[in-house]
């Protein structure tokens, strides 16, 4: 039976990006703070700003207002009307020194140190009225326009619009949010490649460590392109395989050599018992002749599982099913069981000729022990690299689906056998890379189906 544990959900690269953005974020918090309490208490910079936050707003608006010819009162901000209107105002004076457009210009009069038509002396000048009141500032900038030059100056009297907080949300935004947008998109890029590029070799290792053979000791994890944190725990890994190498080597020769050992005296016996007679000799008889199936099964099994590589070779999987349902057709007859195959296309496949006999020889055996007397076998190839094997049984419950599998595990106490056979079936399909699928057939049996993967390069003796 295939068994596939998905990976986890999160990715590395995810995690790590994550958590530098949550780094970049909070980097953002504290600057905004620190900007913020730096621009909005240090009152001679809040002040030059708004000086020329403002001039800008005062100059683009007049350059709507001549564009649309409306007058004045149509294209002021909403602060300058209305009672809050008395706390602003503003001039905007031509080359020639002429006043092009004004509101409570008089407040500015005295303040402004430009004088025409010599006032070529400076393009900024700003000025704190009261020393002790909040926003309470003058100013004025020259703009250099194609269409002419321009002077524009500006005043409040403790900006009760508040007009100064949203110049200082423009400041922290150019100021700080701008600058961090470039910085956050640079440092993910180069987070995101730089972790894929370091963990691309450990992604290749968890990909080689699927196809690793436990008992080719060849086949290990290459641990010198990893980075050092990564090679450390392929090592481990490389030194856990070897040590479950030599305990399944150790188990598997023990059995092996086990079985042959009984093999041979479980012969003599059943040739010595065949030369007597009576009933116990033969009640005898055929417990030494399950002895000695059980023998011969343990010794298949142990040859599958010490495997470390299958040797794929084409075979014709119709011709391999047909011959095996072919030899057990007269035993299927003592008890009245029916066997039919069945192709559907070509079968032509590579395999281990070996496991593949032996998965089809159990799973036929195993339907005509485990079903009545009269029952219909029906295996059928294809399509594709598939086989399966179906019965008009009483089927198997869904829960003893995975227990079935398991070596000496049987599906009724009453059943022959050893409880050997779907063990086998299931190191064959393990050692082909395949999915073994049980379900009820639409006989009204059982249903063991083996599907194949894609199959691998074949074998070359001479490389």
């Amino acid at each position: 039976m295939k068994l596939f544990q998905p990976p986890s959900e999160v990715s590395l690269v995810r995690l790590l990006s994550l958590r530098l953005v949550m780094t970049a974020l909070a980097v953002i918090v504290l600057q905004i703070g620190i900007t913020a309490v730096r621009s909005y208490f240090d009152e001679i910079d809040l002040n030059t700003n708004y000086v020329k936050y403002e001039v800008r707003l005062i100059a683009a608006a007049y350059d709507s207002a001549q564009a649309r010819r409306v007058p004045v009162s149509q294209w002021l901000p909403q602060r300058y009307a209305g009672t809050e209107g008395k706390s602003y105002g503003f001039r905007i004076i031509g080359t020639d020194g002429r006043v092009l457009a004004e509101h409570n210009g008089s407040m500015l009069v005295a303040l402004s140190p430009w004088r025409f038509p010599n006032s070529e002396t400076q393009d900024f000048w700003f000025r704190r009225l009261d020393g002790t009141a909040w926003m309470h500032v003058a100013g004025g900038v020259h703009l250099e326009r194609p269409s002419g030059d321009l002077r524009v100056e500006v005043v409040t009297l403790g900006d009760p619009s508040g007009a100064h907080v949203g110049i200082f949300a423009t400041e922290l935004v150019s100021d700080v949010w701008m600058p961090m947008i470039a910085l956050i998109a640079v440092m993910l890029g180069v987070a995101i490649l730089t972790v894929r590029a370091a963990l691309a070799p450990l992604v290749q290792a968890a990909d080689k460590a699927d196809t690793l053979a436990v008992l080719e000791r060849s086949e290990r994890l290459d641990v010198e392109r990893l980075p050092r944190e990564a090679a450390s725990l392929a090592a481990a890994i490389n030194r856990l395989l070897d040590r479950v190498a030599e305990l399944v080597t150790s188990q598997r020769t023990f059995l092996a050599r086990a079985a042959h050992e009984l093999r041979t005296p479980l012969s003599i016996m059943l040739l010595e018992l065949g030369r007597t007679d009576g009933p116990r000799l033969e009640r005898l008889q055929a417990d030494v002749s399950s002895m000695s199936d059980m023998v011969d099964r343990l010794l298949t099994l142990a040859k599958l599982e010490s495997a470390g590589k299958p040797e794929f070779h084409e075979v014709d999987l119709a011709q391999i099913a047909g011959a095996i349902a072919a030899s057990m057709t007269e035993w299927a007859m003592q008890t009245d069981h029916r066997i039919t195959v069945r192709t559907n296309g070509p079968s032509l496949m590579l395999a281990d000729k070996f496991a593949l006999r032996e998965a089809i020889r159990n799973l036929i055996e195993n339907a005509i022990k485990h079903t009545p007397k009269g029952a219909l076998i029906e295996v059928e190839i294809g399509p594709g690299s598939r086989i399966a094997v179906e019965d008009a049984g009483k089927g198997i419950a869904e829960t003893d689906h995975s227990k079935l599998l398991e070596p000496f595990a049987r599906g009724s106490t009453k059943a022959e056998g050893a409880g050997l056979g779907l063990a086998i079936v299931a190191q064959a399909v393990a050692l082909h890379h395949a999915e073994l699928k049980i379900s009820r057939s639409r006989l009204g049996g059982a249903s063991f189906a083996i599907v194949f993967a894609e199959p691998p390069a074949p074998t070359d003796p001479y490389s």
